[in-house]
């Protein structure tokens, strides 16, 4: 049962998980009860760090962490492709 529950609630945490990035600003929501919007303009992004484990870089997921001049944008949830993320936010710089 607990299998069952973990993996229902994976899916509707990737479900749930919006991630937008334009030319000019970044935005990210996350959650299923309690939702976060973190938003930051793509000029001040100073880096994006990539954490994907083995496994992950077999099957093309990862943990994404914004880097910006002021604070930073981490704590986010496990994303699909998150190296096109990585080149988005970077070729809009």
């Amino acid at each position: 049962a607990w299998g069952i529950w973990s993996l229902v609630n994976a899916f509707l945490v990737a479900y749930y998980t919006e991630v937008l990035a334009t030319n000019q600003r970044m935005m990210i929501k996350h959650g299923i009860w309690n939702v976060t919007t973190v938003e930051m303009d793509v000029d001040r992004v100073a880096g994006i760090v990539v954490h994907q484990p083995y496994l992950g870089r077999l099957l093309d997921y990862g943990w994404v962490i914004v880097q910006g001049f002021s604070h930073d944008i981490s704590g986010l949830p496990v994303i699909c492709h998150p190296h096109g993320l990585q080149r988005a936010l970077t070729s809009q710089r």
